[in-house]
């Protein structure tokens, strides 16, 4: 059970006596003050939820120890128990050597009173009783909170340092020290002027301390430098806690995104060398939908980079060309394997006729296909010339053949008319061109 209670907003009294009359008289102090809530005597001393036990000797020695344990179990609050014993029987208590003091009224009774007590009295020993129990309350609260964010800072992965005003460390999470190779020793007592890397200017910090000294959060990236020497980039928020309106400290939480920024540079470089390649080149879902394009795309479409993305190609080009390459996602979809061909659209709204050799590719995301890439080389230069070299062979093919047929007429007729020797030479003239005839034949 939950036994905690503001002193300002009544506070449980229990009356724990075994005398009636005493108990009456308590029960109604207790009821006449609006501060106070009485907990009905008959309930149980293990459960009864109080803030303050009122109790007599009888009952103290029936109860010591399931108060004890109460008050163990209540520790670092305080539940405090206020003892009332007739005057006489101080003297015991003042004289026995401690023996029952000890182990019986002051290891369970915080306060001890003698009967008869004065109303005054007991009223300010009450309200001294709860007070110290509400403090002891808002104490093991805050204990707790301060303990559960200790573990937070401890189990983040962000590095967390906290400085004084003046900028003086007083302390460094696990994480700092992995982050920058500084021991929670090497960095306490020290400023943060110790990751200095020497590439943040002096208006960087100017405004840093401007902004945190007036009461406001600081969000910025940093470049620091770690213990040996090399450089990161962190994500650094410091913030200032507040106390009566003025800064008290300042908690400085960085993230290091070393690593993102060296992609971002990456990304940076490889988008140039898309947008600067004179050929399409295209990133889709597995439906279809431009994700990204790159300005030569745009160029062959003639529509700009905003009206293409979440479109496809059959709204700008002619829809056989448009559903043979839809076949061919299809195919990377399926095989998850990379497909080559060859398709020559015609733009709808720039009537340009081209032919790309594309080569399309399965696209990942977190291990999962997402869609494809393809990559359009733009060949209409080199097929124009591969048909205007087929026309020239063509052409040299037939003027070669009806020379050779020529030559092969006439050593026909030098093998009618030689004989011997020169009839031989007739015979190789004849073959030669029969030959060429064939190898011509088989080439085309």
């Amino acid at each position: 059970a939950d036994y905690s209670s503001d002193a300002a907003d009544q506070a449980s009294v229990f009356p724990l006596l075994s005398e009636k009359g005493n108990r009456r008289l308590i029960v109604e102090w207790i009821e006449s003050h609006d501060s106070y809530t009485l907990v009905v005597p008959d309930q149980s001393v293990t459960t009864a939820a109080f803030d303050c036990c009122i109790l007599d000797g009888e009952m103290l020695q029936t109860h010591a120890e399931t108060l004890r344990a109460r008050k163990r179990e209540a520790e670092p609050a305080l539940l405090p128990c206020l003892l009332l014993i007739p005057e006489a029987d101080l003297s015991l208590i003042e004289t026995d050597r401690g023996e029952i003091a000890d182990s019986v009224v002051f290891e369970t009774a915080d306060e001890v009173v003698s009967m008869p007590i004065k109303k005054a009295e007991l009223e300010w020993r009450i309200k001294a009783l709860v007070r110290l129990r509400s403090q002891s309350v808002r104490l093991k609260e805050r204990t707790k909170t301060l303990e559960l964010f200790k573990q937070a800072v401890e189990s983040s992965g962000h590095a967390i340092w906290i400085s004084d005003t003046d900028g003086t460390i007083n302390y460094v999470n696990s994480a700092f020290e992995s982050v920058t190779g500084y021991s929670h020793d090497e960095t306490v007592g020290h400023s943060p002027e110790l990751l200095s890397s020497g590439e943040m200017s002096d208006g960087y910090y100017s405004d840093l301390w401007e902004t945190i000294t007036d009461g406001d959060p600081w969000r910025e990236e940093i470049t620091n430098q770690r213990r040996d020497g090399s450089q990161y980039v962190a994500d650094q928020t410091i913030a200032p806690v507040i106390e009566d309106g003025e800064p008290r400290a300042f908690i400085a939480v960085q993230t290091d995104i070393t690593d993102h920024k060296n992609l971002e540079q990456r990304l940076s470089l490889y988008r140039d060398v898309v947008e600067r390649l004179d050929d399409p080149i295209m990133l889709q879902t597995s439906d279809g939908v431009f994700r990204l394009v790159n300005d030569a795309l745009c160029s062959f479409a003639g529509l700009s980079r905003d009206e293409l993305l979440g479109g496809g190609e059959y709204e700008f080009m002619d829809a056989a060309t448009a559903t043979k390459i839809a076949q061919q996602k299809q195919r990377v979809i399926e095989t998850e394997q990379p497909v080559e061909y060859t398709v020559e659209p015609t733009f709808t709204y720039t009537d340009k006729e081209a032919v790309f050799y594309t080569s399309r590719y399965p696209y990942y995301e977190d291990g999962d296909l997402a869609g494809t890439l393809a990559v359009c080389r733009d060949v209409t230069d080199l097929e124009n010339r591969t048909r205007q070299l087929r026309v020239f062979d063509n052409i040299l093919r037939h003027n070669i053949r009806n020379d050779v047929n020529v030559i092969r007429g006439r050593g026909k007729q030098l093998q009618a008319a030689l004989d011997g020797e020169h009839k031989a030479a007739a015979d190789v003239i004849v073959n030669r061109a029969n030959a060429l005839l064939t190898t011509s034949e088989k080439s085309r």
